[in-house]
This record gives C-alpha cells, sequence and structure tokens, in this order.
C-alpha cells in the first residue's frame, strides 16, 4: 500500500465517512461503542458538537410532545459533504494490547503513547506497540451500569484481585487450553499475579458501589456518586447501547406547504430560538411574508395553525390517533397544499383481506426521528425518554443533551407507504376465542414480569396488536421476497389502542425507512395496488404457515429477549432492528395462521 494510500485509509478526520444519517440516529449514536479499522471510538455528546452551519429540522407536533426537553428546533446530522467538521470522538476503551502472540502487553493508552514517544522521539498517529511495531487492539471487555455508566474493565483491579502492587506490567495471553473466557488470562509480570477471565461475567464479579460513574461520550465523571454494581460486557454486545429514538409523521395541517416555507426561513429560526428577543413578533412574521412573497395574513394564519394544535401533554397512542385519522383523510383537504402529505385512499372490496376497512396508499410522506436518549443493558420503555422527575430522581437512561442545549440530533426520511386498517367488530369478534385470549395472556404476563423486574413502564399487550405486529413483519419479508426490497429499508408503523377507553385504532403503515433512491420513486406504492397486492399478502401469510425451524417454532412456549415471542424466530417472523418498533418481541405466528391442531389464526382460511 502506498503511502498516500495509507494515509487516506487512517487520516482520523475520515472516520466519520463511514456512517450515514440514519445509522447515527440508531446503533451508532451518541454513547455508542463503534469499531473502526484501527481504533474503537465513542461519538461525543451533541454539547460536545461546533453546529455552525449545520441545517435546522422542524417537526412542531413533535417538538410540543418533547416539551419537558425544553427544544426549540432540531439539526440534522450532517455527512462529510454536508459539514466538514463532522461529529467529534472520544477513544474508548482506553485499554489496548498488542496482539503479537509473544508481547501481548497491556496497557492505558497514555501509557502506550507516553512509550512510544521515549522510544522513538515522536508520536504515533494511531496507537502503536514500541517494541513490535504493530497497531494496537482495544480490549473486547467493558463495564456498565443500568445507569448508562461505561468504563474500561479494571484489568490492574482484576489481576491482583483488589490488592496494589508496586510494578504493575500486564499481559494479556488469549487462545489457552480453554475456547471460553478461561483461555484468556491476564498476567502481572511485576509480581507474578494471573487471572484468567473466567468468572467476570457474574453479577457478582464486581464488588458494590465500584461504579466509576465515568462518562466517555463527554470524557468526564458523573458528579453523583453512582450506587450501581457494574456488569462485565464484551464491547460489541448489543445490550451495551440501546438508542432511545422518537419519530413522527408530519401530517395536515403541519405539513402545508407554506408552513414548511416558513420554517426554511432565517426569520422562523430567530423567532423559534431568540422568541425571548421578541414581546412583539409581529416584524418577523413580515419579514416571513416579504421573503416569501405571501401575504401577512397567510403567514400568520399559518403560524396559528401550528400554535393552536396542542401535543404536549399526549401519551403515544393519542399522538399516533392524529396520524391514525390523517392517513384516513380525516382532515381539510382544500386548506393542504404540500408534497410532504399525499395519499389515495382505494376501495376495500377490491382487496381479498378478511376484516379489511380501508387501504389507502401513501404517495408521499415525511418522517422525523430524532435521538433523545439512550440507555444500557436494557431498553428504556416506549414512554420513557431517560430524563429524571421533578423530585429530582434520575430517569433510567442518559439523554443525549444537558439542559442548556436547545436541540435534538435528528433526520427527515421522505418516503412512501402501504397503510391499511382493519374492522373493530371483526377483531373484536375472534379476540373473544379463549384459545386467543390465552396465547395473548402468556406474553402479556411475561411482558409484565420482564417491566417489573426492570422498573420500566408496563402497557397491556393485546391479542390485537400481537396481530398487528406480526403481520407487519410478515408483509415486510414479503415484500423483499417478491419486490427485490431489502427489509431493513422498511419500517413498520403500528397503530392499536391499548385500552377500552382510548381511541379505537387497528391500522398498519409499512414504509419506505432510508433516504436514499430505493423505494422512494412509487414502487412500495404501486406493490400497494390491488392487482399486486393481493397475491403479496396472500403468500405472505402461506408462507407463514410453514417455517423451517417447524415444528419447534410453532409449539415454541418462548423464545427470544425475556421469552416475549411465541411463535416467532429467524426463518419465519424477525426483522433487522431498524425495521421493528418493539426490538423483534411481542410476535406470535399462530394468531395469524393457526397452530397444528387449532385453528386460532385470524388469517387460517
Amino acid at each position: 500500500m502506498s503511502s498516500n494510500q495509507q494515509k487516506k485509509q487512517y487520516d482520523p478526520e475520515l472516520r466519520y465517512d463511514v456512517f450515514r444519517s440514519n445509522q447515527f440516529i440508531g446503533p451508532f449514536g451518541v454513547g455508542s461503542i463503534v469499531d473502526f479499522p484501527n481504533e474503537s471510538v465513542m461519538p461525543a455528546g451533541i454539547d460536545k458538537w461546533d453546529t455552525t452551519g449545520i441545517p435546522y429540522l422542524y417537526d412542531t407536533r413533535l417538538q410540543k410532545r418533547l416539551k419537558k426537553f425544553n427544544i426549540t428546533h432540531f439539526k440534522k446530522v450532517p455527512s462529510k459533504n454536508e459539514y466538514r467538521k463532522g461529529i467529534p470522538f472520544y477513544r474508548f476503551p482506553k485499554w489496548l494490547y498488542c496482539k503479537n502472540s509473544r508481547c501481548g502487553r497491556l496497557k492505558h493508552i497514555d501509557e502506550w503513547r507516553e512509550n512510544y514517544r521515549k522510544t522513538k522521539g515522536k508520536d504515533s498517529k494511531f496507537p502503536t506497540c514500541n517494541i513490535c511495531n504493530l497497531k494496537l487492539v482495544p480490549s473486547r471487555f467493558v463495564v456498565v451500569c443500568e445507569k448508562g455508566h461505561t468504563d474500561d474493565f479494571p484489568w490492574k483491579k482484576w489481576v491482583h484481585k483488589g490488592k496494589g502492587c508496586e510494578n504493575v506490567d500486564l499481559r494479556l495471553w488469549v487462545g489457552g487450553s480453554s475456547s471460553g473466557l478461561g483461555g484468556i488470562v491476564a498476567e502481572c509480570k511485576g509480581c507474578g499475579e494471573k487471572r484468567s477471565l473466567s468468572g467476570a461475567f457474574n453479577d457478582n464479579a464486581h464488588d458494590e458501589k465500584s461504579c466509576t460513574g465515568f462518562k466517555p461520550w463527554l470524557g468526564e465523571n458523573d458528579q453523583k456518586d453512582c450506587d450501581c454494581i457494574p456488569k462485565t460486557l464484551q464491547r460489541t454486545a448489543s445490550n451495551v447501547y440501546f438508542p432511545k429514538i422518537v419519530s413522527s409523521i408530519l401530517i395536515p395541517p403541519y405539513s402545508d406547504q407554506l408552513i414548511d416555507d416558513i420554517q426554511h426561513t432565517n426569520a422562523w429560526n430567530i423567532f423559534q430560538t431568540q422568541n425571548n428577543l421578541f414581546p412583539d413578533p409581529s416584524p418577523l412574521f413580515k419579514s416571513i411574508a416579504e421573503q416569501l412573497g405571501k401575504s401577512l395574513s397567510d403567514v400568520k394564519r399559518a403560524i396559528e395553525n401550528i400554535n393552536n394544535s396542542s401535543t404536549d401533554s399526549v401519551d403515544e397512542v393519542e399522538y399516533r390517533y392524529q396520524e391514525y385519522m390523517a392517513l384516513l383523510g380525516n382532515f381539510d383537504k382544500e386548506e393542504i397544499s404540500s408534497d410532504n402529505f399525499g395519499i389515495s385512499k382505494q376501495e376495500p372490496k377490491n382487496y381479498k383481506i378478511p376484516g379489511i376497512e380501508n387501504m389507502v396508499l401513501v404517495n408521499s410522506l415525511r418522517e422525523l426521528r430524532a435521538l433523545i436518549a439512550f440507555s444500557r443493558v436494557n431498553p428504556l420503555g416506549r414512554d420513557e425518554y431517560g430524563v429524571g422527575d421533578e423530585n429530582g430522581n434520575d430517569g433510567k437512561g442518559i439523554p443525549v443533551k444537558n439542559y442548556t442545549t436547545d436541540w435534538l440530533p435528528a433526520i427527515e426520511v421522505r418516503g412512501e407507504g402501504i397503510f391499511m386498517s382493519f374492522n373493530e367488530k371483526v377483531l373484536g369478534d375472534w379476540q373473544k376465542n379463549p384459545d386467543v385470549q390465552k396465547r395473548a395472556e402468556i406474553i402479556n404476563k411475561r411482558y409484565k414480569n420482564y417491566v417489573d423486574k426492570r422498573g420500566l413502564e408496563y402497557r397491556h399487550i393485546s391479542a390485537k396488536f400481537i396481530l398487528l405486529h406480526t403481520l407487519a413483519h410478515l408483509l415486510i419479508r414479503e415484500l423483499s421476497f417478491e419486490c427485490g426490497y431489502a427489509t431493513s429499508s422498511l419500517r413498520e408503523r403500528l397503530y392499536c389502542n391499548e385500552r377500552d377507553n382510548q381511541p379505537q385504532m387497528s391500522g398498519i403503515l409499512i414504509y419506505t425507512a432510508s433516504g436514499d433512491s430505493e423505494g422512494t420513486l412509487g414502487g412500495l406504492v404501486r406493490q400497494g395496488k390491488s392487482e399486486f397486492f393481493n397475491k403479496i399478502f396472500a403468500n405472505a401469510v402461506s408462507r407463514a404457515s410453514w417455517c423451517s425451524s417447524d415444528p419447534l417454532c410453532i409449539e415454541s412456549e418462548g423464545q427470544g429477549m425475556g421469552a416475549l415471542n411465541l411463535s416467532a424466530c429467524h426463518a419465519c417472523s424477525l426483522l433487522p432492528e431498524t425495521s421493528c418498533e418493539e426490538f423483534n418481541r411481542l410476535l406470535d405466528r399462530a394468531l395469524v395462521v393457526g397452530t397444528q391442531d387449532k385453528d386460532i389464526g385470524f388469517f387460517n382460511n
């Protein structure tokens, strides 16, 4: 490899090039651990970003919903082409070892840097062993706690079993007589102590209140003492990082083109971020009208439509009910002119789908997704945002912003979708079947135990919800089989009430989930037409009636995280986690197609 090629590959300024915006609002957000070719890093908190020049994004309905975060706008997660400085990172883990089997030295990065400087008389761009001249490898293990803190595995303490050592000189030997953790041995050459990692993942592996409270994404320790017992995890484990993402479909009247134009003016940015400096906003409104070439009355009317709609106190079900009604066409069409939201209602009788009540092709939609917090060990509940309460109690997660920051990182996705809703009476009659109730109750009880153990929010899981959720998965998989869509390019959005006193909803929206060219030129809408969708739907249900893991899958008494799935596995029902709203939980294929001995499936015939 030439020196120019090597410089291009290992130039730290190019580290952000591996990201797409929708990866940051997802698995590689603030607080995650990201592996690059020669190092492992953690994206810094948004308070550390230089945001000059980053475009603003607005979704007034979602901003009101997130009122407790005190935000005035969102900011787009930029690509390197849009914003040269990219997103800052902190190196983590900071303990690195030499992969030379004869060396195996294990040290903190600061010690490695100092040794290299003494030996070579200069600094290395990437951490390098001063003896072997090999690039160093980050430690595979970290410790995390349920409050979000994470730190390097305590190698010194582990090897010396809590005792001191005046001449610490650690080595890491991998691949001994055991193929498991017992084959990974850390040894101190200074005192001769050695210890394998056997037992490092046990619940009692670390002392109580031994969490350091370290926040690598900020490069600092928590000011409060943490009373959690840390857990050892592999740095690439899925439970090291759970992003908390909120999303919102732009609906009328917020989708009006005039409102969109207003929100792209400089005067609107000033009105949102510095409104305390303008007790009388009339000059700003006049400036907006002049810039857009619109009458002042039209501008004021559009802004009143935004301000008069209140969503700051609604829960997730009520929030989605607003979208549900918009997807059914319940809005004033004469006042809306926009490319942000467009639907085409179809004739339900043309679709050979039992119980279907409405079929809508969503020709255009805009979704905004914002990263608001993250958690470790366990995901946050649906309505848990990671913030503490007014009594000073800590939240279950870590917000990505501090109290002085007035924005959140977000992306907007423009695409298309297929929406369907089902008859409530038909679903209600089906749910009265005792065998249906029995299967739903199994999942519901396990879900309650799961959230109770973790101190999360409980919500009732009905048979209707399990049916809609599983059906959405089956349709996404079939659209992938039939039409060539990557499953990760499609996404579900479920509309289902959880209690009888809530607005009744029984709907599914399947829509394009990525902002690239795939699926954004009418392909998904075309598949939603009756001449294509009838076959897709029939094939999805038929394919679900048999799984390559049957009879183990169909007869399963519980599988997946917390045994929260019954007959659902990777061979028949699971999706990429970016496509599923529930982390691939709360699924049961039997409620769609029935079991081998019971016709309980809603579509078993």
